[in-house]
């Protein structure tokens, strides 16, 4: 399977899953988050095929995946941007 295929499947089906409910779970401690940046981490080599020489943040912005901190802080601010202008006031 293409690597671009891998990330699409890794962005569509597993990543979801990491960041069901992030605005609720947005204040986990730093050690639940980064347990889950080390399965990003782990999904990511296995997908690329490159051993531990090779830098996160390298592989991260080659495969253009933003860390799954900054996706739960972009996916909680857009939640309460929609909740603060949303009709019903009880939400």
């Amino acid at each position: 399977m293409a690597l671009r295929h891998k990330v699409t499947l890794y962005k569509m089906v597993i990543r979801p899953i990491i960041t069901y409910c992030a605005p609720v779970f947005g204040h986990i401690s730093n050690e639940q988050m980064l347990t889950l940046q080390k399965i990003q981490n782990r999904f990511i080599r296995i997908a690329a095929d490159v051993y531990r020489f090779q830098r996160n943040v390298d592989l991260h912005r080659d495969l253009n995946l933003p860390s799954i901190k900054s996706v739960f802080k972009t996916q909680c601010r857009a939640f309460f941007e929609r909740a603060e202008t949303h009709p019903n006031p009880l939400i």
